[in-house]
């Protein structure tokens, strides 16, 4: 834990001393977002068992991003999960963690600081180096943890540990329309994040040409004793008019309820519609393939569900009020939830 805080005061620190000396500097300035999220719902299962269902406070938490430029060039981004109430995981044992650790296969490398990086670009090129999101999640990865119904989402999503310290370089064209790029990072797999020797090794494309846009990606993910897991994610979206944009994520493997890749097949398919600035909706639907519990036969699950969202306030979407809804054979359960988000925006700097 007290590695974790060190590292974190060190990225930070140097930014607040930088806009204090450099508040007159063109291109300088940042922006800390204070982000509470307040769900009340209710679970239960999803056919013949003696699981009882109750209540759930589903994505709830207390986040905060903090983010801007130190010089035109050097820009630095720190995503903190404070907490989460919301309901906890099942494992394979029928015993349950927390949210907030979920992620963390050792105390004191907690989940608290979810990312924490400093970007320098160079002309078309740039480097990225801290803690980053594995490059492995399509479309599906490229919201906000803050922002999601995780009771929508991939087993992917909800159990692996996509947070890991890294290097990465990149190039993105003219247009802005193309991005490729590298990434060195730590695997979760590993007993201590440097100490352990298991890295990860991915690379992606990201694309946006006209009505069409991608995120594809290929990783090697570290599981010890020189083995890899070679994770392929097809992530294809498609706009087809202003308010309305459907998307199909592609995985080759499942994630089990402790944390690691089982071989198998993810597709998660999503339809978008926005009604003005003050409403959003979204369908999701996904199947999964793989052998669920050791000894089984392979099976496909799969998950549904649906989501509304409202923006009241007139001038800005800061505020957001919200109700989702799933069913899911691969955890077993419905859940239905409504909640509230407030994005309070706090700037520094130019």
């Amino acid at each position: 834990m007290k590695k974790i805080l060190l590292v974190c005061a060190a990225l930070s620190l140097p930014c607040f001393l930088l806009f204090s000396q450099e508040a007159d500097e063109p291109g300088t300035g940042a922006e800390l977002t204070i982000i509470p999220r307040l769900d009340l719902g209710a679970y239960g299962p999803v056919g013949k068992t003696e699981e009882k269902g109750g209540p759930t406070l589903g994505n709830s938490s207390i986040y905060t991003l903090f983010e801007g430029n130190i010089t035109e060039n050097l820009s630095f981004s720190v995503e903190n999960h404070w907490a989460s109430f919301g309901l906890t995981d099942r494992k394979w044992d029928g015993s349950y963690v927390t949210d907030l650790y979920k992620y963390t296969w050792h105390s004191d490398w907690t989940n608290w600081c979810d990312w924490a990086y400093l970007s320098y670009s160079l002309g078309n090129f740039w480097v990225n180096v801290g803690k980053d999101m594995v490059y492995l999640g399509g479309f599906e990865f490229d919201d906000y943890d803050f922002d999601v119904h995780p009771q929508m989402l991939s087993t992917l999503w909800n159990n692996f540990a996509p947070y890991q310290w890294q290097g990465a370089f990149g190039w993105t064209n003219e247009s802005e329309n193309t991005t490729l790029a590298a990434q060195i990072s730590t695997s979760p797999y590993g007993e201590r994040p440097f100490s352990s020797g298991i890295w990860n090794y991915s690379a992606k494309w990201v694309g946006e040409y006209g009505i069409f846009s991608n995120i594809w990606s290929f990783s090697a993910i570290g599981k010890g004793d020189g083995e890899y897991y070679p994770l392929v994610c097809l992530g294809q979206k498609i706009s087809i008019t202003d308010a309305l944009a459907a998307g199909i994520d592609y995985w080759n493997a499942v994630c089990d309820w402790d944390g690691y890749l089982t071989k198998g097949h993810s597709a998660y398919a999503s339809l978008w519609y926005s009604l003005g600035e003050k409403f959003d909706f979204q369908l999701k639907g996904g199947i999964e393939h793989a052998r669920w519990y050791p000894g089984d036969e392979a099976g496909t699950q799969w998950n549904i569900g649906a989501s509304a969202h409202w923006f009241p306030l007139r001038e800005s979407r800061d505020l957001r009020v919200h109700a989702a809804f799933s069913r899911s054979t691969i955890s077993g359960a419905y859940e239905l939830t409504a909640g509230v988000m407030y994005y309070l925006n706090l700037h520094i700097g130019k």
